[in-house]
């Protein structure tokens, strides 16, 4: 009996051991069930944070983007609205440098060709007392309000190259100072080389001042062994011819022509000499002489002089008397400055 029991105990306390084993399993295997859906959760978790995270930075990314393609567009923008204005004032400057301007007069000074929009020196033309002269301009002394810069080399050009210098870029004939004259030149400013830029067209006869005079003789001449001077002046343009004395003085240097003619008097031969002496002196030097023999024989004389300013001309009566009467004009003197060899500037 007490055999029973015990192995009835034995039984029970095996059942118990084998119950608790089991629940133990179990309790076991929640418990790893639990840590297996913690863990899951936690990498649930780790992947919703990490989907968030790249979410917030793809928006940021997106945002960055988006301002800088608003940065980028406002750049744009002004950029367009820069160069449109710059545009409109390039436009507004050629317009207004395009269209023809003009005094409604011939120009009379570098003033008058400043106002009508010339800004660029050099030599031009103006109309002064009914006379083309050529002057040279330098726009950038005035004051006037202008299209463009004013430009000078502060020096009047003296070649195409200067004229490029100074901004010129349309081609075509110009004046420039060569030697200390004025000549003409075309200047074709698609050209990099001298020799090509510009091509010789002339000389221009230009004087800085103007000289040319006529005088005639309404008397019989007869002092012998004088200047002659002429009672009759029909020009005297620079009044290089003095009237009293008859002397012609150069006023600058250059080349002059002379002549003069008439007739011997009744009975009488006429010897008329050309002289010149230089400044200050009266050494006089034979140019040449004109010769009438006896009784109303023609005589003349034609010269072209190289004079410097100062020299001196003068027509004299070596012998006889020179023939005149009322209304004929017989006796007549001429001169002219032809080129002026050294301009004054």
């Amino acid at each position: 009996m007490t055999d029973d029991k015990e192995i009835k105990w034995h039984l029970a306390a095996d059942d118990f051991l084998s119950i608790t084993h089991a629940d133990d399993r179990v309790t076991k295997r929640k418990i790893i069930a639990n840590d297996d859906k913690a863990d899951k959760t936690a990498v649930q978790t780790a992947l919703d944070d990490k989907a968030d995270k790249t979410a917030v930075q793809t928006a940021l990314d997106d945002k960055a983007d988006k301002t800088a393609l608003d940065l980028k567009a406002d750049i744009t923008a002004l950029d367009l609205k820069a160069d449109k204005t710059a545009l409109e004032t390039i436009n507004t400057a050629l317009n207004t440098i395009t269209t023809p301007s003009s005094l409604g007069t011939i120009p009379t000074s570098c003033g008058d060709l400043k106002t009508i929009g010339f800004v660029k020196s050099g030599i031009f033309s103006i109309m002064d007392n009914k006379q083309v002269k050529n002057v040279y301009c330098d726009f950038t002394k005035t004051t006037n309000a202008a299209i463009t810069t004013p430009s000078s080399l502060g020096t009047i050009p003296t070649s195409c190259g200067d004229l490029k210098t100074i901004g010129f870029v349309k081609s075509g004939i110009f004046s420039i100072m060569d030697n200390k004259q004025v000549k003409n030149v075309y200047c074709d400013f698609t050209k990099t080389t001298n020799a090509e830029l510009q091509k010789m067209i002339g000389t221009v006869d230009v004087k800085s001042t103007a000289v040319y005079f006529f005088a005639q003789m309404t008397r019989i001449y007869s002092t012998a062994l004088t200047t002659i001077s002429f009672d009759s002046i029909k020009l005297n343009v620079g009044t290089a011819l003095n009237t009293a004395t008859g002397i012609f003085v150069a006023p600058t240097t250059g080349k002059y022509y002379f002549a003069f003619s008439g007739i011997s008097d009744s009975g009488v031969k006429a010897r008329v000499l050309m002289q010149t002496a230089k400044t200050g002196t009266t050494d006089w030097i034979l140019v040449g002489e004109g010769y009438g023999d006896t009784t109303f024989k023609t005589f003349s004389i034609h010269a072209t002089l190289e004079l410097v300013k100062g020299d001196q001309v003068r027509l004299y009566l070596l012998e006889g008397r020179i023939h005149e009467a009322v209304s004929h004009n017989y006796f007549n003197y001429v001169g002219w400055l032809v080129e002026e060899n050294e301009l004054t500037v």
